[in-house]
């Protein structure tokens, strides 16, 4: 279960997402979709380093949240980021509200 939160802000700055070139995207112009030339982005990205890709999901209120790593059920979309999460982070239940 996912039980620590961080502010946007603090992710931004702490992990840096890159930019979506690749479309007019959401999300302050950095999430990626789900399908096309942004999930291969993703994939690719994924393949490179997995602790650079963030999950975006759909929560339980008015709010979306990105869990850290790549994740298809419930997806939304996805941040690469530069900075890599560690796995300690993840299995805490690093989650970041948006």
């Amino acid at each position: 279960m996912r039980k620590r939160a961080m502010n946007w802000d603090l992710f931004i700055k702490r992990y840096k997402p890159i930019k979506n070139e690749l479309a007019d995207a959401p999300i302050d112009g950095l999430m990626f979709e789900t399908y096309g030339k942004e999930f291969k982005a993703v994939l690719k990205a994924n393949k490179r380093n997995p602790f650079t890709i963030w999950t975006v999901v759909d929560g339980t209120s008015d709010h979306c949240y990105a869990i850290p790593g790549y994740h298809f059920v419930n997806r939304l979309g996805y941040f690469i980021c530069e900075a890599p999460f560690t796995k300690e982070e993840d299995e805490k239940g690093l989650t970041v509200k948006i």
